[in-house]
């Protein structure tokens, strides 16, 4: 609020509700396990890379063997962590190893919220106009390690 007006200015940063839409996630299916009541599916992107997973119900869509019948599948990540999950009781095709996931509108503040954890975090990507380019490479180990001090004297 600026001082010396007769009314006060209001500023609004409306983040999400403008541009979640601008934003996917593309995932991977890493592993699929099954019993009679349930599959679950464990994609290589976790709630590391989409913070507001355990709050929010993006849609998701699948990229890869769309043919395949529909199912109740619950779609974890590698994180090995109480709110794990990318999409709970999800109806998509049955899964296999090497699928493809597009998470819909992961938008605003995704990338800066996100957080390496447990392996380096992936690129991003850009898609304008038909044209892909890298707004941020994928990190390496040797990133994630650049910082670290190894030749302590203790």
């Amino acid at each position: 609020i600026r001082t010396g007006l007769e009314k006060p200015e209001l500023v609004l940063e409306p983040g999400r509700a403008l541009i979640s839409s601008a934003v996917s996630l593309l995932v991977k299916v890493v592993a699929v396990k099954s019993n009679p009541a349930e599959e679950i599916v464990i994609t290589d992107g976790g709630i590391n890379l989409l913070p507001f997973a355990p709050y929010e119900i993006y849609p998701i869509i699948p990229i890869s063997n769309t043919e395949n019948e529909n199912k109740i599948i619950e779609i974890g990540d590698p994180l090995c962590m109480e709110a794990d999950f990318l999409g709970e009781r999800r109806l998509l095709p049955q899964m296999q190893e090497e699928d493809l996931l597009l998470v819909m509108h992961a938008g605003a503040y995704t990338i800066s919220q996100s957080i390496q954890f447990i392996k380096p975090r992936p690129g991003v990507v850009m898609i304008h106009k038909g044209k892909a380019s890298w707004i941020r490479k994928p990190e390496t180990f040797d990133h994630i390690l650049a910082l670290d001090n190894f030749d302590l004297d203790i």
